[in-house]
């Protein structure tokens, strides 16, 4: 399960990078129904928030 959300983040980190969508719309698009959750997944992956990483992105 670690890989598959991994994979999913990996695909987030490129809909942030482009910087265009909403932080609900990269959430479902990576398969999540709540941007809360998809938040707190992508800080224990990735270690920082969404908005984190699109600001250093």
């Amino acid at each position: 399960m670690e890989q598959v959300t991994y994979m999913r983040m990996q695909a987030a980190q490129e809909f942030l990078e482009s910087g265009d969508e909403t932080l609900e719309w990269v959430a479902h698009r990576v398969g999540y129904h709540s941007a809360t959750v998809f938040g707190r997944a992508f800080v224990r992956c990735m270690g920082m928030t969404p908005s984190q990483f699109r600001v250093k992105g």
